[in-house]
């Protein structure tokens, strides 16, 4: 993943899980397409769940 540094620690955990688990759904070859759509569900949720660090040092 790129541009780590600017994003929390715990929604980039988040995605790192979803993207582990959706390569783990997309490596078997009798995964179903309700795994592969619940998948991607949590992969796009995670990807909306990103919190961008507070960077404004006012």
């Amino acid at each position: 993943m790129s541009k780590t540094t600017e994003y929390t620690a715990d929604s980039l955990a988040n995605l790192q899980t979803a993207l582990d688990n959706g390569q783990s759904v997309n490596s078997q070859p009798t995964a179903t397409q309700n795994d592969v759509n619940t998948a991607t569900d949590a992969l796009n949720a995670a990807i909306k769940g990103l919190i961008k660090l507070d960077t404004d040092t006012h």
